[in-house]
């Protein structure tokens, strides 16, 4: 057989350049494949700086429409949760009827209290594990629909004269809470609360479970339907307090009595300094007869030097606010 010289030079001419061009592409390869995992992770950072930069522009968003001044449902509501679902501290702030433009008047039914007109509406907030969330918060003047706050530790809150439905603190330890001249309706507690002020607030349908009550100003408070279920009370000032009350609205069905809307749950067995003026005792029906007589009334003469030194720490972080039985009773 004649080998053709010029068709063999072909042959290892071809041969030659597809072993180059095999060489080539594993290089090309070698090059493209942490080309392409370099693109891929720049395309990744810029999408993280957009992601980063939407969120900040929607932190800044919700802080402003928190801030500013407006009264009424305004939106403030689902800026909190935004924020809180950010991770941003809300601690120290003032979202009160006065900052946020509204004005105070006389309660419609009750002359005594004072409610916001205009005032700030708040609705289904749900704060969980957020640390210290809404601590030394003020909140005074405003209407609530819905608050729970899970997980937490709570200081210095203050949501003085404003009606309040469906507050739920869940695994949450209270420290220093001020919800004077409120009415605090279908709440729940059940866990520790250290200091709490409560003059001439409304509790209605309130439970309190599983948990101690340490410090307490109830003075004038009124209670109806309110369980004290396993829970332990000292140092509370219950003068004046009402703990069979019926609001005036309700009218009792022919099956129901007064008794029927007394706290439940309160026994000297499970209270210890829990204390009135004897120029205002506390109220209540029969059931809550032994609680009542337990009592230990106090010369309303202490009264003036006794307002005069309360200001000292309590229990914790918490201030004595009228809580502790007055010296020489």
């Amino acid at each position: 057989m004649k080998v053709n010289r010029e068709n063999f030079g072909n042959l290892f001419r071809a041969v030659t350049n597809f072993e180059l061009l095999g060489k080539v592409l594993i290089i090309i390869e070698l090059v493209a494949i942490p080309l392409g995992v370099y693109a891929i992770y720049l395309g990744y950072a810029a999408l993280q700086l957009q992601v980063e930069s939407n969120d900040q522009q929607l932190v800044a968003t919700a802080w402003q429409q928190l801030t500013t001044a407006a009264p009424g449902n305004s939106g403030k509501s689902e800026a909190l949760m935004t924020l809180a679902g950010k991770g941003v501290p809300l601690v120290n702030l003032r979202l009160d009827c006065e900052t946020m433009g509204g004005q105070f008047h006389v309660h419609d039914t009750f002359p005594e209290l004072e409610r916001c007109k205009g005032a700030p509406y708040f609705s289904d907030l749900t704060f969980h594990s957020a640390s210290q969330a809404l601590s030394y918060s003020t909140f005074d003047g405003s209407d609530f629909n819905g608050f729970s706050i899970e997980d937490n530790i709570v200081f210095g809150l203050s949501i003085r004269k404003s009606e309040i439905k469906g507050m739920n603190f869940v695994e949450t330890n209270v420290y220093d809470l001020d919800i004077t001249e409120s009415n605090l309706e279908e709440a729940s507690f059940n866990r520790d609360i250290d200091g709490i002020v409560a003059i001439r607030t409304m509790f209605q349908s309130v439970e309190f479970t599983d948990m101690q009550i340490r410090g307490a100003d109830f003075t004038n408070a009124k209670f109806s339907q309110v369980t004290f279920k396993e829970a332990n009370a000292s140092d509370w000032n219950v003068s004046g307090a009402d703990f069979c009350w019926i609001h005036p609205y309700v009218i009792l069905g022919d099956d129901q009595k007064p008794e029927d809307y007394c706290a439940t749950g309160l026994s000297p067995d499970h209270s210890w300094n829990i204390w009135a003026w004897d120029d205002n005792a506390p109220k209540g029906l029969e059931p809550l007869k032994d609680f009542i007589e337990s009592v230990k009334l106090c010369p309303a003469s202490l009264r003036n030097d006794y307002y005069k030194n309360i200001a000292q720490e309590y229990f914790d972080f918490t201030i004595n606010r009228g809580f502790t039985l007055p010296k020489g009773c």
